[in-house]
C-alpha cells in the first residue's frame, strides 16, 4: 500500500505567493519589453537604426530591451533634459 503525504499548508500557502510573484513580475517585464519595442519603432530617426534595434530587442527579448534602455534611451532622454552623459 502506498502512503500519500500531503504538503503542510504553510508549505502550499508559499508555493501561491511565489507563483503570484512571478508571475507579476513576468508581466512587469513584458510590459517594459512592449514599452521598449515601441520607443525604438517610434523615436529612432535613421530607419537601419530603427530595424537594428528593434531586431536586437525581438530577438532577445528582455535582455535586448535592457541593452536598448541603457544604450539608446537613457542618452537620448538625457539629452532632450540637456544632461551631459559621460
Amino acid at each position: 500500500m502506498s502512503r500519500i503525504e500531503l504538503m503542510p499548508p504553510a508549505t502550499s500557502v508559499t508555493l501561491l505567493f511565489l507563483n503570484i510573484a512571478f508571475l507579476l513580475l513576468g508581466l512587469l517585464g513584458l510590459i517594459f519589453w512592449i514599452q521598449m519595442l515601441i520607443d525604438a519603432a517610434t523615436k529612432e530617426t535613421d530607419s537601419t537604426n530603427k530595424i537594428v534595434w528593434i531586431l536586437v530587442i525581438l530577438f532577445l527579448n528582455f535582455l535586448g530591451a535592457l541593452i536598448y534602455r541603457f544604450a539608446r534611451k537613457g542618452p537620448r532622454d538625457a539629452a532632450n533634459k540637456g544632461v551631459r552623459v559621460g
